[in-house]
């Protein structure tokens, strides 16, 4: 379970979290099969409304 720096637990505090994944070169199949296997185990603990995964090819850039 991770803890933020204040403390609170992202899982009991439901806070949501987004993962970039590129999608380009032999990267990008290894990163689908992690995020697949992730996603699931998300669904299993009914969590997977918090987590928004984004695929990319590219640059990416600081907002």
């Amino acid at each position: 379970m991770t803890t933020t720096k204040s403390g609170r637990t992202r899982e009991k505090e439901h806070i949501r979290a987004r993962i970039l994944i590129e999608d380009d070169g032999i990267e990008s199949f290894e990163n689908n099969i992690a995020m697949n296997i992730f996603y699931e185990k998300l669904k299993k603990r009914g969590l997977s409304d918090l987590v928004e995964i984004q695929h990319f090819t590219g640059l990416v850039h600081a907002k």
